[in-house]
Order: C-alpha cells, then structure tokens, then sequence
C-alpha cells in the first residue's frame, strides 16, 4: 500500500498511521476548541478516540465531546449539537466516523454559523453564509461526505429526510487511516461498498 496526500478542495491525508502523522499540523490552524463529534462509541473500542484526544491534548485545544449521533441523522439531534458548540466557542467540528456522523456536523456547522432554523436550508429557498469549519476522521468507507458538499439529515416531527447541498460545508480536511476499516464487520464492509456504488 502506498500512502498518499490528495486534495479536491477537501485536503485528504491518507495512510497507514496517518492521524498520528498529520493531525497535529492539520488542527494547529484551528482555534482553541475542537468539538469531537462520533456516534455510538465504537471508535473507543478500535482505539482511534484515544488516538484523537492524545493529539487534542498535545496541541492545548480545549475538547468538547458530542457523542451519540445516530445512524440515520436526525434533526433533534443536530439541534443538541449547535447547542453545544455554541456555548463553547467552537472553533472546529471534528467528526470521528462514518457519514451520518459527518452529515450531522455540516448540518451543526450550518446551525452555528447562521441565524435562524438551520432547517429551512433543507425545505425553504433560505441558504447559508457560512458553515463552522469541519474535520473529518473517517472510520469507514460508504458514502463519500467527507469529500462532498452534501449532506442528509431526517426531521422526526415532520418525517421528513432531507438532503442540502453547499461547498460551505466541504470538510476542510480528512484524515484516512484505512486501518480503522479493519475492525468493521463483513455486513458493515459490505453495505458501505453497496453505498459507494450507489453514490457513484
């Protein structure tokens, strides 16, 4: 396997070991706050939370940890998470996981950095000014968001799954060990090729 640095506007650091290599440097642009965004906990069992806060920790950025963010995104949700990078001064959203971790910090990132419901950008002709600068630390291959400008996310009250596409919200990095797919289970393995071919 051959390690490789590519951007598309999204700058992609890829490799065995990468996070380790170019976290560091990558998040040293970014503020004081980093707010750390995953989903039901599984990146503490493969090891790449702890690998993630150990460079946090190393470059003084004040952590503030998101967690639970679900498998389909859902709007309440989002809402939980613009709460809370406001109250902090978040300066970065890092996303640890797949795409429905990432979906749900672009729609964050939207929320905090404009006024108003973050839902009419995906029911009304409203847009945004701007999205609070994303990071991605991708734990599995399926949907392709930490490259794209699009994100889904699903309105509980009105049932509605809705999908808003801006290059506000491109990631403005994404840090790809293929290591961390390793631990994915066969039928995880599987959908996220299934996932990629429909997203071709």
């Amino acid at each position: 396997m051959n390690n490789f640095i590519f951007e598309n506007s999204s700058k992609v650091y890829f490799g065995e070991g990468c996070v380790k290599e170019y976290l560091s440097n990558i998040i040293s642009a970014y503020g004081d706050t980093v707010m750390l965004c995953y989903g039901g906990g599984s990146i503490k069992k493969n090891g790449i939370y702890d690998e993630v806060i150990t460079v946090l920790k190393k470059e003084n950025k004040a952590v503030v940890e998101f967690s639970g963010i679900p498998s389909n995104p859902t709007y309440s949700k989002v809402l939980e998470g613009v709460k809370l990078a406001k109250e902090n001064n978040a300066d970065l959203i890092l996303a640890v996981g797949g795409g429905s971790v990432i979906d749900s910090c672009k729609c964050i990132g939207y929320g905090v950095a404009n006024e108003g419901d973050v839902w009419d950008f995906y029911s009304t002709d409203r847009r945004p000014a701007a999205c609070l600068p994303i990071g991605t630390v991708l734990t599995i291959a399926a949907a392709g968001s930490e490259m794209s400008n699009g994100c889904v996310i699903t309105n509980e009250k009105s049932a509605l799954k809705r999908a808003y596409d801006s290059d506000l919200s491109r990631a403005k990095f994404a840090v790809m060990n293929p290591e961390l797919t390793m631990t994915l289970p066969a039928y995880q393995t599987a959908s996220g090729a299934a996932d990629i071919l429909m997203h071709t």
